[in-house]
């Protein structure tokens, strides 16, 4: 594993460090523009982090690189499982909870879904990791989200049936976003609507602090104490709704 940088004192920028390492992170999509935003006050700190989809360990070598003391997991339905001093990649399928399972209470700060780009795959793992995995004020990046608007096709073997609008697609699902954040203001039966058509969990998405919709991507932060201190509590306007 080449990770030419590591050895240089300068903490090179994302996209120099992807291009090198030859993810499709920075020349496809340009997860560049926006990660930074997230993730560059944390370069030096230990985080654990967690890709779902390495893809021959492109992007593994980025976040090793651009995490110089991080520990990296992977979970990947294709290759041998790897392990080296900062990182461990397990061969399994997100599709299946069982794989999910072994990333239970590991207090990870990044989660990256680069996997099958099913958003019924995506929505699942969500729905698992986030709470069960993720620290709070840690962050969840969905990549790919462009299979919302598939209608049809098949990619890695799976069906792609969903479409604009689709209940069933990650985009809509992530669409509720805003009304969880905003709950304090919504009556009672507006709440039970919203659940209602929401394809997480409603206590799941009640934990989510922030969320930044990018191109191709969605980016969730989890809430911490100081976050949810300010839940729950009775609406001073409340007449006005």
């Amino acid at each position: 594993m080449k990770l030419p940088f590591l050895k240089n004192k300068r903490m090179r920028p994302l996209e120099e460090i992807g291009n090198y390492c030859g993810t499709d992170k920075i020349r496809r999509h340009g997860y560049h523009r926006f990660y930074p935003l997230f993730l560059e006050q944390r370069r030096r700190e230990a985080l654990v982090i967690l890709e779902i989809g390495l893809y021959k360990g492109a992007s593994l070598n980025m976040w090793l690189e651009y995490f110089p003391n991080a520990f990296v997991y992977g979970l990947d339905v294709d290759g041998p499982e790897q392990r080296g001093e900062r990182f461990h990649v397990i061969r399994g399928d997100q599709g299946d909870i069982r794989s999910l399972r072994f990333f239970e209470g590991k207090m990870i700060d990044l989660i990256i879904d680069d996997g099958s780009h099913l958003p019924d795959h995506q929505l699942s793992s969500f729905a698992y990791l986030f709470p069960k995995a993720l620290k709070g004020g840690g962050t969840y990046i969905i990549e790919d989200i462009e299979t919302s608007y598939w209608r049809h096709g098949t990619l890695y073997g799976y069906a792609f049936e969903y479409g604009f609008a689709s209940p069933r697609s990650t985009v809509e699902t992530f669409k509720h976003v805003v009304d969880f954040l905003n709950d304090e203001f919504l009556r009672d039966e507006d709440k039970e609507r919203r659940n209602a058509s929401c394809a997480v969990d409603h206590e799941v998405m009640g934990q989510i602090a922030t969320a930044t919709f990018a191109q191709n991507c969605v980016v969730l932060q989890k809430k911490t104490a100081e976050f949810a201190r300010y839940d729950n509590r009775p609406y001073r306007r409340r007449e006005f709704l």
